[in-house]
């Protein structure tokens, strides 16, 4: 199920979007952004049609879009400590 997300949406959203699991027929599907969610939101008719059609019968009947702040295919990267900062490769810090 989750595997064949890429080969119905494309890669263009598959990059942007990531079907993270399937649970009583809606498909759970982390999203890079808002503006992303709104785009699939409003195609979300299309994208039910597809997504049933790459796995043969209707077994998904609605989809939920979970916005995360960074890339759904990265991993979360390390934040620096509040007041830190570089200017010109140095590190500074608040006082």
């Amino acid at each position: 199920m989750l595997a064949s997300w890429p080969r119905a949406v494309g890669r263009e959203v598959a990059r942007h979007a990531r079907a993270v699991r399937f649970r009583h027929g809606t498909l759970h599907v982390r999203v890079a952004s808002s503006g992303w969610a709104t785009q699939l939101a409003l195609l979300k008719e299309d994208v039910l049609q597809k997504v049933n059609q790459q796995l043969g019968e209707r077994l998904v009947v609605d989809i939920h879009w979970e916005v995360r702040g960074e890339h759904p295919g990265l991993t979360p990267r390390l934040r620096r400590r509040p007041g830190a900062f570089r200017v010109a490769g140095r590190r500074r810090a608040f006082c």
